[in-house]
């Protein structure tokens, strides 16, 4: 049985509209699309501490300053080709409008009371994001740092994906 990549399969944008374009009328029409969002701050220092936590007991490390990261952001070099330095636009493209319900990863409960109306189940809501943070700390960012990377994700402010708030 073919069990396809699910995760790199409906969060990659160009996925996405290829479903839109070759699934038929009527369940495409029927369907109801849901995305998740989540502010790139969280996510970038997220991405930081992951690679900082896969890497830390091996050869190469993934254990650079703030600054460096950011930098190499800018350049291009390594962390734009790594997935979960991606903006959100990669995964979910440029137009909101195509989903039903966006939600704010800080907000998934909502999401979850929602699909237990829509597909009448009972899903317990309470998922909780409990990454621990070792190294990298948003409250440690100086507001250069995080108008920086505000930068590095401005397709997401653009594209209605996060609010500079």
């Amino acid at each position: 049985t073919y069990i396809p990549d699910l995760h790199n399969m409906f969060l990659d944008s160009k996925y996405q509209k290829f479903v839109d374009s070759q699934v038929n009328s009527p369940f495409r029409e029927n369907s109801y699309k849901i995305a998740i969002y989540r502010n790139p701050i969280d996510r970038w220092i997220s991405a930081c501490e992951y690679h900082y936590q896969l890497t830390k007991n091996s050869y190469l490390k993934f254990d650079y300053e703030i600054d460096d990261i950011i930098y190499m952001h800018q350049k291009g070099i390594i962390i734009p080709t790594i997935s979960q330095f991606k903006p959100m636009t990669y995964w979910l493209g440029e137009d909101k409008s195509i989903y039903n319900a966006t939600y704010d990863v800080k907000n998934i409960n909502e999401l979850m009371q929602e699909l237990n109306i829509l597909l009448g189940v009972d899903i317990d809501p309470i998922w909780e994001h409990r990454q621990i943070y070792e190294k990298y700390h948003k409250s440690n960012l100086t507001s250069s740092q995080i108008l920086a990377i505000k930068n590095l994700y401005a397709v997401d402010y653009t594209n209605g994906w996060c609010s500079y708030d």
